[in-house]
């Protein structure tokens, strides 16, 4: 398998293309239209765990569906359970994360001929063929919705996202109407690169910051109490703005992503040659491999790293590190689109589980061990109790 220098231009202008495409979809304006999804998807979780009381429960699968969940219904306008009733597409996003881990970690398997004679290779494409049309009728279906709605006389994009509860998909299917810039092949595309990429790395970020509140009470009753004073004590609505007032639960789930980074590593090919600060040079193209993990790690800038630690988040304390010492969303302009839409995310699905339950742990930052994953995978279980508050 061969990426010559021409590919990596065709592959950057692409992605320039569809970066300022989809910038404004993960605008201010348009997230704080996602609040009520979140919160609606966050409550059926809650209902899910009261099941579960006292138990001592392994959070990975309860809580990727939740995240699955989520994300279909925000990023293609569709609630999951009403397409997937078998969980089929849940388990066919696991199966193919196992085969790029493997291809990716077994050399004979990077060329194209000998992995074409393999039975993962067959595997690959019922799977890919599955998912693609799983996708596909979607779009489709909400393709056709959306035309429908257009055709109306006096009827636009902002008339559709009030009446409509808005999606990505929405966002896609305007651009391509009013300028053709994104085919429907690309659409379908973007569409499973944000699922794919959006849900397993969110799920696996709720998954280590439950397990480490449960595992420190002292955080988590501050967090509780920074919820009271903000929303008090009954459930009342949420807005956005009364979100991004949870200062202490964001150092929580900075702190989170700084100990168990969802990516552990990313890679980057420069678009020129890049001088070091030890003099040597970096030529263009060359595949670096950053290991956003280790660099967390680091213990000149985070002292005792091993420690959750969310006062390390405080203003003052951000201000003294170098702005590339804590990248748990890459950094610079090919930085995770999406960071803005996981912390949102995260936040009401927080909000809910502390709202009803105290966290009381089973499993440790001891205990829990990683599998080598494209994301920070556990290897077995992580286990915690859910008790519900009085």
């Amino acid at each position: 398998m061969v990426v010559t220098h021409t590919s990596y231009s065709c592959f950057r202008e692409k992605w320039r293309q569809r970066r300022k495409l989809l910038q404004p979809a993960f605008h201010f304006s348009i997230l704080k239209k996602f609040v009520e999804v979140f919160r609606s998807e966050s409550k059926r979780l809650v209902h899910q765990l009261k099941e579960h009381e006292n138990d001592e429960l392994n959070i990975v699968p309860i809580i990727s569906k939740f995240i699955l969940s989520s994300t279909c219904e925000t990023f293609m306008g569709t609630t999951l359970k009403s397409v997937d009733s078998q969980g089929k597409y849940y388990s066919s996003i696991l199966k193919m994360g196992n085969i790029c881990v493997r291809r990716a970690t077994e050399p004979w398997m990077l060329f194209d001929i000998l992995y074409s004679l393999t039975p993962m290779r067959w595997r690959q494409r019922k799977l890919l063929n599955y998912l693609h049309k799983f996708s596909s009728d979607i779009i489709a279906r909400r393709k056709k919705e959306f035309q429908d709605f257009m055709k109306l006389e006096g009827s636009n994009f902002e008339s559709y996202s009030e009446r409509k509860r808005l999606a990505m998909l929405d966002i896609l299917l305007s651009a391509q109407k009013e300028s053709g810039i994104i085919d429907d092949e690309g659409i379908r595309e973007e569409v499973d690169s944000f699922m794919f990429a959006g849900y397993d790395t969110t799920s696996l970020s709720l998954i280590h910051t439950i397990m480490l509140l449960a595992n420190n009470r002292r955080e988590q009753d501050k967090i509780y109490e920074e919820i009271i004073s903000v929303f008090g004590a009954e459930d009342t609505d949420v807005t956005m703005s009364q979100l991004q007032e949870l200062k202490f639960m964001e150092m929580c789930i900075k702190e989170s992503l700084r100990i168990y980074p969802s990516a552990p590593l990313i890679a980057r090919n420069p678009s020129e040659d890049v001088e070091t600060k030890s003099g040597n040079i970096i030529p263009k193209d060359t595949s670096c491999i950053i290991p956003i993990y280790d660099i967390h790690r680091k213990e000149d800038t985070f002292p005792n790293p091993e420690v959750f630690d969310p006062y390390r988040f405080l203003p003052e304390n951000i201000a003294k590190r170098h702005p590339f010492s804590y990248i748990p969303f890459s950094g610079g302009p090919r930085n995770c689109i999406g960071q803005r839409f996981a912390l949102l995310e995260l936040k009401c699905a927080l909000l809910e589980i502390l709202r009803n339950f105290i966290l009381e742990p089973v499993d440790t930052p001891q205990t829990v061990e990683f599998v080598l994953d494209i994301v920070l995978r556990p290897a077995g279980p992580i286990r915690v109790k859910f008790k519900t508050r009085k």
